[in-house]
């Protein structure tokens, strides 16, 4: 017995004042058929739509004044699930009792209708639960980048309609060529029941452009900025170091007739080295942090101007919504009232609410641009006290070395403190030269990088052989059990991504095979699934898998036969492993086996039992024969 999944009990439209439109589902085969027009693509978007899909069912002309629906399932694990949503769209509400069961008091939690990795309490969040697929991750390209498995990828999967059913395009893939390598992603995550959330990404080619365009753009600022800063030293940055090595050399020699006190000296004029080099460092820091503190400032203000223009617009709607109802004084026109004033209304809150979030999220990015602020101040604070120590350890040692030569021969002291003013002259050149040859090197390296074309990750498929000969021999079985003519076996082919049928690409095939092999797809999944223990929601939604199209029969394989028409309902109707298909179709399956399945029939006929899927549905309106 199955423990995930879930099993569609019951779909429901109601309105008000209007008569419930209910479709009822059981465990195993279910069908609805019957005449066109009778609201069998409705039920199928209606299911679509209640288990997460953004895109309500289409406005029908029925289906004018209903407003909500509700669907009951009942987990594999036990329990049972509510889901209440406007047809409008949105939020579900979801309650643990029946349908029947929901009233005004009912205890309910509420589901957003936008799949999120980090909030559960969504539709698709809960769907995937039941399913036993919460928290998979799936790859998107090639870099390896990924994002969280939806129940929207899974529906891909299980949930065919009209339109997909005979594309020639493999029933796993979309139209969306961006799209393919998540949906053979999810594909994977089925055939394995292993997802993507070990692949650590890779730098894609565009990010990767678009940092080093930034760290180039950086970096010739800052060669600007330190260029001007060496040209204020007046010296040849090629003869910088002949001249430090002679000024280096001629200091030695001074101090040679100070040998008492060269060891107090040179320990001193180390530590001022030291504090400059430090020094300048931080000034570098303080800089670079200061620019970042005026370009938030600058996005505060931008915050708080926006934050006061929507203000002034709420400020503006209360004005209005206060002022006095009565015969305009201009054009003596009567103000709206009734229905219209409602409306207005309702705009009018609609717009409150509008720039109300709009002000909650400026205010929320203002609470985070303020942290981030204060603490790029707290930084800049904590630079200046370092500076502020430097330069007076710096003094210090100035004032060390001035009191040391101060003792020493006149002479001697005068030609010391020139050599020890040069030398420290030309070592603050030689950083800030030091400071462009290295911008400069890292600017070279930058380009280079810009210039070359990154290797593209090569991140293997998951699906190994083993895995797509075992689904390829699910298919066939199934294939088979349907007495669809084929000779040979199911392969699998890559470049497609799709199945191979007796050495015969499915997508070559005419669309009425298309729709019976992509039935097939999708039916052997689940079993592939529940014979491999692996998840899935264990219900799968098929609109029309036998016959895509109405009109005269025709020789070839563009209409299914009577043979497979009749092999596809029985062995459906003989799967007794608790696994749900409901299938929707024009064309009626064998009296003999109707016994076996849930089976609904839209007549079309007002004066049989049941029209269509809402109460008193009138006929289709004849239209001409299709060509």
């Amino acid at each position: 017995m199955r423990s995930l999944g879930f099993t569609i009990i019951r779909v429901v439209v109601q309105g008000p004042g209007k008569s419930d439109a209910v479709l009822e589902f059981a465990p195993g085969l279910n069908v609805v058929a019957g005449a066109s027009n009778t609201g069998k693509t409705y039920a199928w978007q209606l299911i679509d739509f209640m288990c997460g899909a953004s895109r309500p069912p289409k406005t029908v002309a029925l289906s004018g004044g209903y407003s909500y629906a509700m669907i009951e399932v009942r987990p594999a694990a036990g329990g049972v699930l509510t889901l209440r949503r406007a047809l409008a769209g949105g939020a579900a509400l979801a309650y643990a009792v029946p349908i029947d069961g929901v009233t005004g008091g009912t205890a309910s939690e509420t589901l957003s209708e936008q799949h999120s990795a980090q909030n559960p309490l969504t539709i698709s969040g809960r769907l995937l639960l039941l399913s036993g697929l919460e928290e998979k991750q799936i790859r998107q390209d090639a870099f390896g980048k990924k994002r969280s498995l939806s129940f929207r990828d899974v529906a891909w999967l299980a949930f065919v309609d009209e339109e997909r059913i005979i594309a020639e395009r493999s029933p796993a893939l979309s139209e969306q060529v961006i799209a393919q390598t998540e949906k053979k992603s999810a594909f994977g995550l089925f055939l394995t029941g292993s997802d993507d959330s070990a692949i650590v990404a890779q730098e894609s080619a565009k990010d990767r452009k678009a940092r080093l365009a930034l760290e180039m753009s950086l970096l010739t600022e800052l060669i600007d900025d330190r260029e001007t800063k060496f040209r204020t030293y007046a010296v040849n940055m090629e003869q910088l170091a002949k001249q430090r090595e002679r000024i280096a050399a001629e200091v030695q020699e001074a101090s040679g007739l100070l040998a008492a006190q060269q060891s107090e000296l040179d320990d001193v004029a180390a530590t001022r080295d030291r504090a400059w080099s430090q020094l300048q460092a931080i000034k570098s820091k303080r800089i670079f942090v200061t620019e970042q503190i005026k370009r938030l400032e600058l996005l505060e203000l931008h915050y708080a101007s926006d934050k006061a223009r929507l203000e002034s617009a709420l400020e503006a709607g209360e004005f209005f919504e206060r002022l006095p109802t009565g015969d305009c004084p201009v054009c003596g026109h009567r103000a709206e009232t009734g229905a219209d004033a409602s409306a207005s209304d309702q705009r009018l809150q609609e717009f409150h609410r509008a720039c109300a979030a709009e002000i909650d999220k400026i205010r929320a990015l203002s609470c985070d641009l303020g942290a981030t602020l204060t603490a790029m101040k707290g930084e800049d604070q904590d630079y200046e006290r370092e500076q502020g120590r430097l330069m007076a350890l710096l003094a210090r040692a100035n004032a060390a070395i001035t009191g040391l030569l101060d003792r020493r021969v006149s002479a001697a002291d005068a030609q010391l403190s020139q050599l020890l003013g040069q030398q420290a002259f030309l070592s603050e050149a030689a950083f800030a030269a030091n400071e462009v040859l290295d911008l400069k090197d890292r600017y070279s390296v930058a380009e280079q990088q810009s210039k070359l074309k990154p290797a593209k990750g090569k991140i293997a498929q998951k699906l190994g052989a083993a895995g797509m000969t075992d689904f390829c021999n699910v298919v066939g079985e199934t294939l088979r059990a349907w007495r669809f003519p084929f000779e040979g076996n199911v392969s699998w082919a890559d470049r497609e991504f799709d199945l191979v049928i007796g050495g015969e690409n499915r997508g070559s095939m005419g669309k009425g095979y298309r729709a019976v092999t992509h039935a097939a797809f999708t039916v052997a999944l689940m079993r592939y699934c529940r014979a491999k223990r692996l998840p899935h929601p264990g219900v799968v939604v098929i609109d029309s898998p036998l016959n895509p199209f109405k009109g005269a029969d025709k020789d070839g394989d563009e209409r299914v036969n009577t043979e497979v028409q009749e092999a596809f309902y029985a062995d459906l109707a003989a799967d007794i492993s608790g696994d749900q298909v409901i299938v929707f179709e024009n064309t009626e399956p064998p009296q003999s086996l109707k016994a076996k399945m849930k089976y609904t029939h839209f007549s079309g006929n007002p004066a049989s039992p049941r029209v269509g899927f809402f109460p008193g549905q009138s006929p289709p309106a004849p239209g001409p024969l299709p060509s």
